[in-house]
């Protein structure tokens, strides 16, 4: 199926990426897109030990920080930098957390306080 199959899985995991990917694309040909299999020129897959290396996640995490106490909800980082004004952050590693409707629920808080920086004052055209 394909070139580019990184390595770095075990051998179980290898076999649950080659069912996921039948099952992904059998789905795909059942629901009326036609059999795309033939048409995969390249392959890439990204395990956790690839996120580990290209991001420096620790264990390989995909989505931000670990879940222990002291990074949950409240401690996360806020939305703003703390000492370099203008620079915001959105997403799963900062409040409120991680999962698509908490990011969601980010960056309209992250938005808002963009416009709350803005109107008073405290953004200007050189900061930004």
């Amino acid at each position: 199926m394909g070139e580019g199959y990184n390595g770095g899985l075990a051998s179980c995991d290898k076999q649950m990426v080659d069912a996921g990917r039948v099952a992904i694309l059998e789905r795909l040909k059942n629901s009326g897109v036609g059999d795309l299999a033939p048409h995969i020129l390249r392959e890439v897959i990204y395990s956790p030990p690839t996120w580990q290396k290209m991001y420096n996640l620790q264990y390989g995490a995909a989505f931000g920080l670990s879940h222990d106490l002291l990074q949950l909800a409240y401690f996360r980082p806020d939305v703003a930098h703390p000492s370099i004004r203008g620079l915001y952050f959105v997403g799963a590693s900062t409040r409120p957390g991680n999962g698509v409707p908490l990011v969601l629920m980010g960056a309209k808080i992250t938005g808002n306080r963009i416009i709350e920086d803005h109107h008073r004052g405290a953004l200007s055209s050189s900061t930004i």
